[in-house]
């Protein structure tokens, strides 16, 4: 998601938001929206991120594993991996 794009699904709103540009979400985005909300009213509760559905495990740099919200939610490892090597060499100091 482009920065600030998850907002709505963070707090809910966006059945709302697009309800008044005369827009009615797909069953996909309305599942992505409570995922979303619930993982973040569970980390607000908790401090762990309790989602509805799916188990997100707190991050270690030995799993590398970061939580990947989309039709399969779970957690994934390496996310990205080559690209971020490639960028820190290339931004590495001399």
């Amino acid at each position: 998601a482009g920065h600030g794009t998850e907002i709505p699904y963070v707090f809910g709103t966006g059945t709302a938001l697009a309800a008044s540009f005369g827009i009615t979400l797909a069953p996909a985005d309305l599942a992505m929206e409570h995922l979303v909300h619930s993982c973040w009213v569970g980390f607000a509760k908790t401090g762990r991120p309790e989602c509805d559905g799916a188990s997100w495990p707190a991050y270690t740099p030995a799993t590398d594993a970061l939580m990947e919200l989309g039709p399969m939610p779970g957690p994934i490892s390496g996310f990205r991996k080559a690209q971020y090597q490639a960028q820190e060499a290339i931004l590495k100091p001399q």
